[in-house]
């Protein structure tokens, strides 16, 4: 017969493991903080028509299935099934997104690995369940309507400055016409002499870009406690995902090989 004592033991380990359970199932579902979310200003500036995110400091919301599925054309990774997708991003937001992206995906989709390096902060930045962990908004304005929503206008966006310098080594020799780089292109007045930190300035440039529709700073130092966006790169000789073709050797040096 089990004594008193052992009944006792087993029945506090017993609360530890429920208490263990619990703590993990709320972790695995628990969702971020961000940064804005909807869109609070549409406008036209240069011919070019622009929107900017309404602020928002809450907790990742549920995404619904026809939000989910815009989701997945560029941002698959974010995608965490029906009814289980939180993002700090809406419906109308995601189809901005899309929009933006479509205009790089004409040059840089010939290789694959480029692309998607290129997509990475991209999405993390506009939905991402935790911006807070490395995206810091800088100025806040607020609409002329009676309602007047505040939504942002300038970010720091915490970057390392390998995820920065692997994305543009992916996509340094991607032609634009056969004889034109790509990133001569994107990168600004310097185009020829691109780099790393030149390239993701320009795209984050809101007066000098009539493109961005606010300021992104990509900043490589540490800033304050936030975690820099490092997630992991694939360089151009390689497939994206095992099935996909790698860069050819008109845009990849390393495929020549």
């Amino acid at each position: 017969m089990i004594g008193l004592d052992c009944i006792f033991r087993y029945k506090w380990l017993f609360v530890l493991i429920i208490c263990s359970l619990h703590y993990w199932v709320f972790a695995e579902g628990e969702t971020g903080q961000c940064i804005w979310y909807g869109v609070c200003r549409n406008f036209e500036e240069n011919d070019i028509e622009k929107s900017q995110y309404c602020s928002y400091n809450g907790t990742a919301k549920l995404l619904n299935e026809d939000g989910r599925q815009k989701l997945s054309q560029y941002c698959s990774h974010l995608d965490s099934g029906e009814n289980n997708t939180f993002t700090c991003c809406d419906n109308d937001q995601i189809e901005v997104m899309n929009d933006n992206i479509e205009r790089a995906e004409f040059v840089l989709s010939k290789c694959p690995a480029c692309f998607h390096n290129f997509l990475q902060p991209i999405c993390e930045m506009t939905c991402s369940p935790n911006q807070t962990n490395f995206l810091k908004v800088q100025k806040i304005e607020t609409d002329d309507s009676e309602q007047g929503k505040p939504y942002v206008t300038n970010i720091d966006f915490s970057i390392s400055y390998d995820y920065l310098n692997a994305t543009f080594q992916s996509c340094s020799q991607v032609s634009y016409l056969v004889f034109i780089r790509v990133l001569d292109l994107m990168c600004g007045a310097k185009g020829s002499e691109c780099t790393p930190e030149r390239w993701f300035s320009h795209m984050g440039n809101a007066t000098g870009n009539k493109y961005v529709p606010f300021q992104i700073n990509y900043i490589t130092e540490t800033i304050d406690d936030y975690i820099p966006f490092n997630k992991s790169t694939v360089p151009c000789n390689e497939s994206v995902d095992g099935k996909s073709e790698k860069c050819s050797c008109l845009d990849c040096n390393q495929s020549c090989s």
